[in-house]
């Protein structure tokens, strides 16, 4: 950008003498010393240095080439250098300052100390910076500024140095040299347009030393108003400054330098209010005259503000630049509505904009993220439509598809990710786009349509990055459709074939699934054995235990199997393999005859899942325990509680198994108490009877056998018992521990029939108008004979909501 140069402002007076009409001097060389030195002074009084040059080096002549002087010569050397700066202004030629610099250092060199001195380096700083030697001139300064020489500068002379330093470091980059400066001038300079010069000059700098926080405290400074605010390299420096403060995670300082920046369109409309103000100044002058000096110097600034303006008019406007970055902060500070509408606007207004991708791309991430779901697919589709080559189409698609399924838009889910998968098998985005499609199809259970198209891709891709994906789900569709040899087989592909896939762990575990379905029961417990010590920490460890459990219950080793399961109980998270796992080993425990670890085992899975776990049919086994241990009381209370607890619940189906279990577990268990019962009645009481019991084998086996209504396992109770020997002929007190509970139980067992318990409970549910219950009620009733009306008809809304 054209600035003016501190040459031309210097010599605005200096020109003006030049053109002065003057009365020519004498020959030089005719006059007397004393008229010489009279016209020369006469000369320099009125300015006119140029008329007084020949004079002056008339009388350097003359006093040096006499032999003694008291005359000094430095002031006239000093006139003399600056008169060959009046003449360049006149002329342009730049040898008129080379003549000026030779002069010059003939005052340094020989009068060194001089009273002229500083101002002739202060002016041969502007000669030097005229004739390009910048490196000289900057020398000069700083040697000026650091107290080399024997003189003071004064507060306009240090400021005037420390503005050209200021301009020349940072015109020309030089920002680490000129730093210092930069700094000097914000510190000492009275001037707002010098401070806020300096201050643009020192962020700037900062910033490319990464000493960001310095920089931040100069905001304060850059945010008064001022020329250099209008300025595009501040703008373009600012706007680098807040990408660096994003990179750095500092979204909060690039958002109060973004406040800062100016558009082009905004530094257009100041220079163009600065020409129009500087232009009324100078009529303003001129009206009231002998302002020449002003007026030049407001007609330099005006050529300078247009030709900057002419520069403007050519530049991009900033403000997409702007927007984009006041959006993204917008985005990393989690406000997203204004992100949103901030790209929203650059999207629709910037269509042919080089960035208009990344507009569409940021606009469908934030609505995305703030469920603007219609506005997104269609901001997804356009995109799609407009950038099929674009950086971000894979994963516009890929969120798109998400969209879809999310919104039960199947239809356009199902096209849009086949026709992804069926034409971009490299894509990286496709393995997640294949599991999305998949899961879609195994969810509805279309598993032969899933196996068909996989199997299309197969053939029809030889390299695609979701061939594992193909193995993979294949298998687990194939699993599902009871297609267990095929199952195996795609599994075993995936391992071999893809070792370390995503998919491998998972699917090492579901071949052993497919092996045990299929009943090839060893490989299976290879495979499963393989999983839990290759896996160690897999994420399917408990499901791996489980199934060697099965296989191990299978194979009758239920030591082993009860370990296994507790190891997949311990793993687990998942409530279902809790269930699973918990009723597995209830059946185990049941069947090594082990009712007191079997009761056990149920109280604590009621204890610690509750409701979450599957608590009635838990209270159903622990009953079953109970009736085991000859504690019928206690089952049968445990099942009025819990009857009475869950029965209007329609999501409780073991509610149902306890009230169909109750009446049959009450009746069954009340005969046999009653008939064991008098079975010892009559052991007791009837001699003969007594002797033959406990003295013929075969009498007991065929007494139970014919007997079925007597508890059948008191007989093998009996048979082991130690103390069963003819000796109770003569007293049966050693088996009265054996005889004592059953003598107990029937004594406690409840009066309430399970037709007056259900009776009540009806009529109760009656009151409350508990439909739910009242329903349950009249079944338990049904079971034992007894058919009631409800109280109201049965509406389809209620029969859907009844548990079967």
């Amino acid at each position: 950008m054209t600035v003016c140069t501190p040459i031309k402002v210097l010599f605005y007076s200096l020109a003006l003498a030049a053109v002065h009409p003057f009365v020519h001097a004498q020959e030089a060389s005719q006059l007397g010393f004393t008229a010489l030195q009279s016209q020369a002074n006469d000369l320099v009084e009125q300015g006119q240095l140029v008329e007084a040059l020949p004079l002056l080096k008339e009388l350097v002549e003359r006093v040096e080439a006499a032999a003694e002087s008291d005359i000094k010569l430095d002031f006239p050397v000093f006139l003399i250098g600056t008169a060959h700066i009046q003449r360049y202004v006149a002329s342009g030629q730049k040898r008129e300052l080379q003549e000026t610099l030779k002069w010059y250092d003939k005052l340094q060199n020989e009068f060194p100390d001089s009273p002229k001195i500083k101002d002739m380096l202060l002016k041969r700083i502007d000669v030097l910076r005229v004739l390009g030697r910048n490196d000289e001139a900057t020398a000069l300064m700083r040697d000026m500024l650091s107290g080399k020489y024997n003189f003071r500068l004064n507060y306009p002379e240090q400021t005037k140095l420390l503005k050209d330093l200021t301009d020349i470091y940072y015109g020309t980059g030089q920002l680490k040299e000129g730093l210092p400066y930069f700094g000097q001038l914000l510190e000492v300079s009275r001037d707002p347009e010098d401070r806020a010069t300096a201050a643009a000059a020192s962020f700037e700098a900062l910033f490319a030393e990464k000493r960001i926080d310095d920089a931040i405290g100069l905001l304060p400074n850059l945010a008064r108003e001022s020329e250099v605010r209008y300025r595009p390299r501040l703008n373009v420096a600012l706007l680098k400054a807040s990408d660096a403060l994003v990179d750095a995670g500092r979204v909060n300082d690039a958002a109060l330098i973004l406040n800062l920046i100016k558009t082009t369109d905004l530094m257009i409309e100041f220079h163009e209010s600065q020409i129009a103000i500087k232009q009324a100044r100078v009529e303003q002058r001129t009206a009231f005259g002998n302002a020449e000096d002003e007026i030049s110097k407001l007609n330099q600034e005006i050529k300078t503000l247009e030709a900057n303006l002419k520069q403007l008019r050519t530049l991009p406007t900033l403000r997409n630049e702007l927007l984009v970055r006041r959006a993204r902060n917008y985005t990393k500070t989690g406000r997203r509505y204004e992100a949103f509408w901030m790209f929203y606007d650059l999207m629709k207004e910037n269509p042919d904009d080089p960035q208009a991708e990344f507009f569409y791309y940021a606009t469908f991430s934030n609505g995305l993220q703030l469920q603007k779901t219609e506005t997104v697919i269609t901001v997804g589709k356009d995109y799609r439509k407009k950038f099929p080559s674009g950086d971000y189409y894979s994963d516009v698609s890929g969120a798109l598809t998400g969209l879809y399924r999310d919104t039960g838009k199947d239809a356009e889910f199902l096209e849009l990710a086949t026709n992804f998968l069926d034409t971009r098998p490299q894509d990286p985005v496709s393995p997640s786009l294949f599991a999305q499609w998949a899961s879609f199809l195994i969810e509805r259970e279309q598993y032969t349509d899933l196996i068909t198209q996989a199997a299309i891709w197969y053939g029809k891709h030889s390299n695609s990055i979701y061939e594992d994906a193909i193995f993979y789900w294949s298998g687990m569709s194939e699993l599902q459709l009871g297609q267990y040899a095929d199952a195996v087989s795609s599994f075993t592909r995936l391992i071999e074939k893809y070792p370390t896939s995503l998919y491998a762990e998972d699917g090492l575990l579901r071949k052993g699934a497919a092996q045990f379905y299929a009943q090839d029961f060893m490989p299976a417990r290879d495979t499963l054995q393989l999983y839990v010590s290759k896996y160690p920490n897999g994420q399917a460890r408990d499901q791996a235990y489980f199934f060697l459990g099965e296989l191990e219950n299978l194979a009758g080793n239920l030591e082993l199997a009860l370990e296994y399961l507790s190891k997949a109980d311990e793993l687990t998270t998942i409530q279902d393999v809790h269930n699973a796992v918990a009723f597995r080993m209830g059946t185990i425990y049941e069947a090594l005859e082990r009712y007191k670890e079997m009761a056990s085992h149920f109280e604590n899975y009621i204890m610690r899942f509750g409701d979450s776990g599957n608590l009635t049919r838990a209270v159903y086994e622990l009953g079953r325990a109970f009736e085991y241990l000859m504690r019928p009381v206690d089952m049968l209370a445990l099942y009025r509680e819990n009857i009475s607890k869950y029965a209007q619940d329609p999501a409780n189906a073991g509610v149902d198994t306890l009230v169909e279990g109750y009446a049959e577990k009450y009746q069954a268990n009340k005969i046999m108490l009653e008939r064991t019962v008098a079975l010892f009645d009559q052991l007791e009481s009837d001699t003969e009877f007594r002797t033959q019991f406990v003295t013929d084998r075969g009498f007991l086996f065929e007494h139970f056998y014919t007997h079925q209504e007597v508890h059948q396992q008191l007989y093998n109770q009996l048979r082991r018992d130690p103390y069963f020997t003819p000796s109770l002929v003569d007293d049966l007190s050693p088996i009265a521990p054996i005889m004592r509970p059953y003598r107990e139980q029937l004594a406690q067992y409840p009066q309430q029939s399970p037709e007056g318990f259900f009776m009540a409970a009806l009529q109760e549910a009656k009151r409350k108008n508990d439909r739910i219950t009242e329903t349950r009620m009249l079944m338990g009733l049904y079971r034992l004979g007894v058919e009631l009306d409800p109280m109201a008809r049965y509406e389809d809304a209620l029969i859907a909501g009844l548990t079967p």
